[in-house]
């Protein structure tokens, strides 16, 4: 197995499937030998978003942390493109945006004027609307009693089993109800940020 873009990104997927942080970096560094750091930042980005869960959560934002920490051009802090900042808008990630901001937005505008300030925010505001926007578009209904059957009762006073075929409905609503309150404290933050 060499050093191929595939092999490299391979490697670093299975960090991000394990939370695990050590080695990462030199993953990344390898793969920063490869590609440039806008396409570097967005392959990995992509990798989060495949894996993401809220169950993984806090493991995917101190993973984070550690790419910025040893890779502060991934941040790509120049634009409000960022897929890392993309990505916690996307799952609605309030971890991960917690992170980006601190690792990377915060130390970035640290010397900058308040207009300045006021501008990068208004940006950051505008691509978390959009993409908050484009994610509502793209929900789907889901109904009890057509796309999934419901609770079934349990012996156990105060719990209720539910039927196998439908784990993977009610872990996606969850998902998506978690990435929905998500989205709206971001966009809360980043408001307040502006001075609103």
């Amino acid at each position: 197995m060499g050093n191929t873009k595939e092999n490299i990104l391979q490697k670093i997927d299975g960090y991000i499937v394990n939370c695990t942080l050590y080695g990462i970096n030199k993953e990344v560094e390898n793969l920063l030998t490869i590609v440039s750091e806008d396409e570097a930042s967005q392959e990995v980005a992509t990798l989060f978003v495949k894996n993401y869960s809220l169950f993984k959560a806090d493991g995917l934002a101190a993973i984070l942390e550690k790419i910025i920490h040893g890779h502060k051009g991934l941040a790509l802090v120049n634009g409000a493109l960022n897929p890392f900042f993309r990505l916690a808008i996307f799952k609605g990630s309030v971890d991960l945006y917690e992170c980006y901001m601190e690792e990377a937005i915060y130390p970035f505008l640290e010397d900058k004027c308040e207009d300045e300030k006021y501008e990068y925010y208004n940006n950051l505001l505008c691509e978390a609307t959009a993409l908050t926007n484009l994610c509502f578009e793209n929900y789907k209904i889901v109904r009890k009693g057509i796309h999934f059957n419901g609770a079934m009762p349990s012996d156990r006073v105060g719990f209720v089993l539910m039927a196998e075929e439908n784990y993977e409905v009610m872990n996606n609503l969850y998902e998506h109800f978690n990435a929905i309150i998500g989205r709206r404290d971001i966009l809360k933050h980043l408001d307040t940020l502006q001075g609103n």
